[in-house]
């Protein structure tokens, strides 16, 4: 029983070995997807910066879901939207930031198939 173990572990790290430039190449490809998604719904979902009464220190306000109002855009910082990418190209989606601009819709949706289809 323990021989068969031992194969077994053996063929794995084999596979695992002969499979690694394939899984790099994967990775690599994956790594530029979160990145130019997570710029681009950055920069789509950011909103205009805006210091007033109710923002003393300035914050980043974008259009609400209804189109009329203004809310603090969630979208805060690149790092925060390669999460969103990640989150929202998994299928996963918390639903914590939400795209309120038909381009960001748009994006999210091909973040989405990109998931499904399993290109990153």
């Amino acid at each position: 029983m323990f021989e068969n173990i031992h194969v077994m572990t053996q063929l794995l790290q084999k596979t695992c070995i002969a499979a690694w430039p394939v899984v790099a190449v994967f990775m690599f490809f994956s790594f530029l997807i979160v990145i130019l998604f997570g710029c681009i719904i950055f920069i789509l979902e950011q909103g205009t910066f805006t210091v007033n009464d109710d923002y003393p220190q300035g914050a980043f306000l974008r259009l609400a879901l209804n189109h009329h109002d203004y809310e603090i855009s969630p979208f805060v910082s690149i790092g925060t939207s390669f999460y969103w990418v990640i989150v929202t190209g998994a299928t996963v989606g918390y639903g914590d930031l939400v795209p309120t601009s038909y381009a960001g819709r748009a994006l999210a949706s091909l973040t989405c198939i990109f998931g499904i289809l399993g290109l990153f």
